[in-house]
């Protein structure tokens, strides 16, 4: 069996899909992700196959270099239209991967290409979330920002807030170029892109465990809660951390760990004020800059790094400062380790949300974010025990699956019978 697995965003949400992909492969599957080719070296050197698509890393890098990004909205907009520039072109280049009747198409949250080809090759296909925001519960209403209504919204709510959030933000911006080619092709229009017509599949899969969410979604399809994929990767060691970061570990008591997220850039005032927190209240602390924007003249107790693995990385922190992403989030859950979530846009908010109800986080927002108000979080999260305690029982409960690894065998299983590998690569 072949499974042709679609990535879509940053870091935090192509790692998952590589564990997915190795955990598969393990079982006989011959997998391909299709993904942009900025992540092609990192997918290749798991051994795993790789589609690049996108024109350079450097397309990537100007991306992310959008301040808009950091805004849901027009953020949605954005990542709309660089998703489904050439949907066509891509669709075709998928379809050459496809062995008839052998095929399963994994698509994560804003991918339509799977969804598309179950819709023109028959595959099997399984959409795919890692965060709980994206599932549509009946009953609990997502955060989807700041406001304090919120919580205050009667139980119909999330249906009307769902329905709104489709005729006036997702489909404006998924369904023009989507309906064109389905169009062409003969087929209906898709209603709704990313509720009805994206979770009208065979399987949906969700990469957290049920305690940190077990939702009610109002769809037909069946949904498995597989749990965080990162199980197999939480090992706490110091493998293929830089040689800088094990010695600086080595020096001295474990550091706060600062990030802003690798989709994110224009974060100089983050850094400056995370160091000013660290002086402030004497603790060590780790800058983990994807873009080159932290001052190159750090005070003593500091140290600035690149990307860094964050699985064998957090087990050695004291606690984790990040803008609450889904991936970032969940390894921080399976470390152990406090955290400050200062959340900007997207689902941040509602993992953000999620820290604070299983009492592992507090909250920043990014504009109440200083060097003051920074050093008083850190020092409520570090001074209280029973919250340390509490991230040391949740660690526990995080680390008792594999996510990918369940995912893959529940995938298997839906699919029916033992996968077999087929060989080279067969293209149409």
């Amino acid at each position: 069996m072949r499974a042709l697995i679609c990535a879509s965003g940053s870091h935090g949400d192509v790692l998952p899909f590589i564990a997915l992909g190795k955990a598969l492969q393990e079982r006989n599957c011959e997998v391909f992700i299709y993904t942009h080719r900025y992540f092609k070296q990192r997918i290749e050197s798991e051994g795993l196959n790789c589609i690049g698509v996108g024109d350079s890393t450097d397309e990537y890098q100007q991306l992310l270099s959008d301040p808009k990004l950091t805004d849901s909205h027009q953020g949605t907009k954005i990542l709309a239209k660089v998703l489904t520039a050439n949907l066509a072109q891509d669709w075709q280049a998928l379809r050459r991967y496809i062995l008839p009747g052998q095929t399963v198409a994994i698509g994560s949250t804003l991918s339509l290409l799977p969804r598309l080809l179950k819709e023109t090759d028959g595959v099997f296909c399984v959409t795919t979330h890692l965060a709980p925001v994206l599932l549509r519960c009946r009953r609990r209403l997502p955060r989807f920002g700041t406001s304090p209504i919120w919580p205050l919204l009667p139980r119909p709510a999330p249906q009307v807030l769902w329905y709104m959030l489709d005729r006036l933000v997702f489909d404006p911006a998924f369904a023009p170029k989507l309906n064109d080619l389905l169009s062409d092709l003969g087929l209906p229009p898709a209603k709704r892109v990313l509720g009805d017509w994206l979770h009208n599949v065979d399987m949906i899969l969700a990469m957290f465990p049920d305690w940190l969410a077990n939702p009610q979604p109002p769809w037909d399809t069946p949904l498995s809660l597989a749990g965080f994929p990162n199980g197999s990767l939480q090992q706490g060691t110091y493998n293929n951390l830089p040689r800088d970061i094990r010695l600086f570990l080595e020096q001295g008591t474990a550091p706060v760990v600062f990030t802003p997220g690798t989709a994110t850039r224009c974060s100089g005032d983050f850094f400056l004020a995370s160091i000013q927190a660290c002086q402030s209240n004497g603790y060590r602390g780790i800058l983990v800059d994807a873009h080159g924007e932290a001052p190159t003249d750090l005070p003593s107790g500091m140290i600035s790094s690149g990307y860094v693995p964050f699985p064998n990385l957090l087990p050695h922190a004291a606690a984790l400062v990040h803008h609450g992403g889904i991936g970032t989030f969940s390894t921080a859950l399976t470390a152990g380790i406090p955290q400050l979530i200062r959340p900007m846009a997207y689902d941040q908010f509602d993992n953000s949300a999620h820290a604070q109800r299983l009492g592992v986080g507090l909250e920043l927002l990014p504009r109440h974010y200083s060097g003051k108000s920074a050093a008083e979080a850190i020092d409520a999260l570090l001074g209280s025990t029973s919250r340390v305690e509490r991230c040391r029982e949740i660690a526990q409960r995080a680390r008792e699956d594999d996510g990918a690894v369940n995912a893959a065998e529940r995938i298997i299983a839906a699919v029916g019978g033992d996968l077999t590998a087929a060989p080279g690569v067969s293209k149409r």
